[in-house]
């Protein structure tokens, strides 16, 4: 198969190649162009973007001063209860005594004055359900019983005056103590009081007391 050319079409081959100077010009004209649509482009989707960020800034504030005006309201299912329809107050019909044989009747009992004493009540019929006084709960056991415990008053004293616990636990293993232990009482105040702010031990209130008395005791002495 063989291609006829046109006869007004010119001969490509014969046809001289553009100046390399004019072919530079059209290609940096094209970078030009193709460089300032992207920067439009890119410009136009910017704005855009900030347009629809700053309408949904605008929704979530109006949705928040909704939720605070509905907030506000007062529930008025919970503040205003249902009027309870209350049953009639009937007087309860005090049974008549029989008729005697003579055809008098007898007259009911004396109502008993204001300010009178309480008639005790009788004891319960055999084979009747008890109540059970009910028990009272039983105090939660302290998670940390060491922290106050009278064989670490000492070392408790030391921690509170902010002696560095490596000390404490120096003096704890020249007195003998059973380092074990002692661990698990240092980890006991730690998470007790987390900011290393002891309060007094409880025990020195008794110990306080207890040195006033021998105080009073040596002035005795020496009075005598």
């Amino acid at each position: 198969m063989t291609l006829t050319l046109n006869a007004n079409q010119p001969d490509l081959t014969k046809v001289e190649s553009a100046p390399i100077e004019k072919v530079i010009v059209h290609f940096n004209n094209f970078i030009i162009s193709t460089t300032h649509h992207l920067n439009k482009f890119i410009s136009t989707c910017d704005q855009k973007l900030s347009d629809v960020s700053t309408r949904i800034y605008r929704i979530e504030a109006t949705l928040a001063n909704l939720e605070k005006k509905l907030a506000s309201i007062p529930d008025s299912t919970l503040s205003a209860p249902p009027p309870s329809a209350a049953p009639p107050t009937t007087s309860a019909a005090v049974p008549q005594a029989p008729p005697l044989p003579d055809g008098s009747t007898i007259p009911p009992p004396p109502a008993l004055p204001t300010g009178a004493p309480n008639v005790p009540m009788a004891p319960p019929l055999p084979g009747a359900p008890v109540e059970a006084p009910p028990v009272e709960a039983a105090p939660p056991e302290d998670p940390y019983p060491l922290v106050f415990a009278r064989p670490y008053k000492t070392y408790y004293t030391m921690l509170k005056v902010k002696i560095p616990a490596p000390a404490v636990r120096m003096k704890a293993l020249g007195a003998g103590e059973d380092m074990d232990e002692f661990d698990e009482f240092i980890k006991q105040v730690q998470k007790k009081f987390p900011g290393g702010s002891l309060p007094p031990h409880p025990l020195e209130d008794d110990d306080n007391g207890g040195d006033d008395d021998s105080g009073d005791d040596d002035d005795d002495d020496d009075e005598m």
